[in-house]
């Protein structure tokens, strides 16, 4: 009968136990080095770091080799107002307690990172610490999400604050107005007042279309769509472009012969054109000439199945240019036989037009 040879069963076992232990570490390494957050061990209160994986030199833009050798280096990289909480957050982990804390880095080419670093202590049997593992994940993507997020709330608030201030304005231009208007019907007043008495009616019915602006950026009020004829709006609006630009800058007006007739809110295409001119006037700083012109033209249908983005019809061109800056502006808007605002405006203006009236 053969002895039996527990010393060959403890060597197998611990063989076992020690590729396990390989294989085990292999895959860790595996798992950290596969994803983008920075996993880390350390050892002596989170002081002596013995792991952190390769994502680091991606996150901080520094080499795992200058942390190995200045572990206080990733501490380094925080901005100096996020240091002394992070200083902190060290500090209890060494008292062994877990953290979870918020704070940006400057990386070397100068551009910040926010990070959100979670640590938690291991212990020994006895309750000793023995290391801390921990996670620093990227969160600048979030961070600037939420900050869009809190900005949209910011300017949904603004649009309902313009909304009511300007329904409340709306009403006080309505008494305005139609006063001035029963004033000018009356046929009573004296010749030298009806002008002065016709511009302040003029003047509250465009104060009435910019209140209905700030209605339609606070979604109180829909546009109020018709066809009219573009020229007699570029026309009618001059004379206040000519006050708006300065004596500096001269105004031009290419009108086309025949009405430019399109569907669209006049009150919305006077506030284009007001745009329009305060951008040129704030490029030609030193005069020059700002010509407003339209035009309509005819898009055959050869010509739309070139260009897949246009449709053939009847359309009116609104070109604004301003010189000696090389600046032309324009826009395509399409006649009344379409009953439909072809395009919307460029610039300052788009806000102006963020409701085009739809196809009909």
């Amino acid at each position: 009968m053969k002895p039996h040879d527990t010393t060959a069963k403890g060597d197998g076992a611990e063989e076992r136990w020690r590729k396990l232990h390989v294989e085990a570490d292999a895959w860790f390494r595996s798992m950290a080095e596969a994803v983008d957050d920075v996993f880390w061990i350390s050892a002596s209160g989170g002081r002596e770091l013995l792991y952190v994986s390769p994502a680091y030199e991606r996150i901080w833009d520094r080499s795992l080799a200058e942390l190995y050798a200045n572990p206080h280096q990733w501490v380094d990289a925080v901005v100096p107002e996020d240091k002394a909480g992070v200083l902190e957050a060290r500090e209890q982990l060494a008292g062994g307690k877990e953290y979870r804390i918020e704070y940006r880095i400057r990386r070397r080419d100068g551009t910040l990172r926010w990070i959100e670093g979670r640590s938690y202590p291991i212990r020994e049997p006895a309750g000793e610490l023995h290391r801390a593992v921990g996670v620093a994940r990227d969160i600048t993507r979030r961070k600037q999400l939420e900050a869009q997020l809190l900005h949209s709330q910011k300017m949904e608030a603004v649009g309902q604050l313009a909304g009511g201030i300007a329904h409340d304005f709306n009403n006080v231009l309505t008494v305005v107005t139609g006063y001035a208007r029963l004033l000018l019907d009356g046929g009573m007043m004296p010749p030298d007042a009806v002008e002065g008495l016709t511009q302040i009616y003029t003047a509250g019915a465009r104060a009435t279309n910019l209140t209905r602006q700030l209605l339609l950026f606070s979604r109180k009020q829909t546009a109020n769509c018709r066809v009219v004829d573009f020229n007699r709006i570029v026309d009618e609006i001059a004379q206040i472009l000519h006050r708006l630009i300065g004596e500096h800058i001269g105004l031009k007006l290419q009108l086309s012969s025949a009405p430019a007739w399109v569907e669209a809110d006049p009150g919305m295409m006077e506030q284009v054109l007001m745009n329009l001119a305060v951008n040129a006037r704030d490029v030609m700083t030193n005069g020059g000439a700002l010509t407003i012109g339209t035009e309509t033209v005819r898009i055959d249908d050869a010509w739309s199945r070139h260009h897949p983005s246009a449709r053939s019809g009847e359309f009116v061109i609104l070109s604004v240019r301003d010189s000696p800056a090389a600046a032309f502006r324009r826009r395509i808007f399409s006649a009344s036989s379409n009953r439909s605002l072809r395009r919307r405006t460029l610039g300052a203006a788009r806000g102006s037009a963020s409701q085009p009236c739809s196809a009909s």
